[in-house]
């Protein structure tokens, strides 16, 4: 299973991150953690306030059977929110 999302990474306060493609952040819905998922795209990386097509392949996708096209993910580095992904396409 492969989820295809538009994803905006947020600023951050020092505003110089980035993350490149192939990050695995954890993935939140609904305010379920729903484990980790890595984020692939067709970039080298990703700065705050982009928006990018994305593809996110989860770690065990047993814990996403329930989402569903429209659906809002939170993108959670530890505790901290670095930004979100509409799902637009489920693989």
């Amino acid at each position: 299973m492969k989820v295809k999302v538009l994803f905006t990474l947020f600023p951050s306060s020092s505003n110089d991150r980035f993350i490149f493609s192939g990050f695995r952040p954890d993935w939140k819905i609904n305010f379920n953690n729903y484990n980790c998922g890595r984020l692939l795209f067709d970039k080298q990386q990703i700065h705050p306030n982009e928006q990018t097509e994305c593809i996110i392949e989860p770690l065990n996708p047993y814990l996403w059977k329930n989402v569903a096209i429209g659906d809002i993910l939170e993108c959670m580095e530890g505790v901290v929110l670095i930004g979100e992904a509409v799902i637009i396409e489920i693989m």
